[in-house]
């Protein structure tokens, strides 16, 4: 009865464990948090992917998207946002380092949703009528994919 056993268990509960280890490392091997989606240059090379560009357009673009990546602002200010974790809510001028830090977050938001404006805007003006429709219903789904989310947000 115990030999039975023990192949039951080595046959089924041995893959069981595999899989689980397995799947697992997946979990764990994804940074939390950290990664919050593509960069503006892979969001904005999407875009570019999905317009059905003509070969003097698409040169063109390519130009707009090499500005961007130029005018790309420091990747450390972005992570710097992690040292307010490090901060001390008992030191006197806790409250000035954490303004500071959300200053230097927000500053870099900021230069980051400007350069993608400037490089829309450029992109913009080298579409026609067509893809300029194209371009603003792709918007549109987008914001309505995002009222979605954001109703479900307010529902739980």
């Amino acid at each position: 009865m115990k030999s039975n056993t023990l192949k039951f268990s080595k046959k089924i509960i041995l893959p069981i464990l595999l899989v689980g280890m397995v799947s697992s490392v997946g979990v764990m091997a994804k940074p939390s948090g950290g990664d919050r989606g593509p960069h503006l240059e892979q969001k904005f090379e999407r875009l570019i992917d999905r317009l059905d560009l003509n070969t003097e357009q698409e040169e063109k673009a390519e130009q707009i998207l090499e500005r961007l990546k130029e005018g790309k602002p420091d990747k450390q200010v972005g992570k710097r946002s992690h040292q307010m974790m490090n901060l001390n809510p008992g030191d006197a001028d806790y409250l000035e380092k954490a303004t500071e830090q959300a200053n230097l977050k927000a500053a870099h938001i900021r230069t980051n949703m400007i350069e993608m404006a400037i490089a829309k805007q450029s992109l913009y003006a080298i579409l026609d009528d067509e893809q300029k429709e194209k371009m603003a219903k792709m918007a549109e789904r987008r914001m309505k994919k995002m009222e979605k989310r954001e109703s479900k947000k307010e529902k739980n």
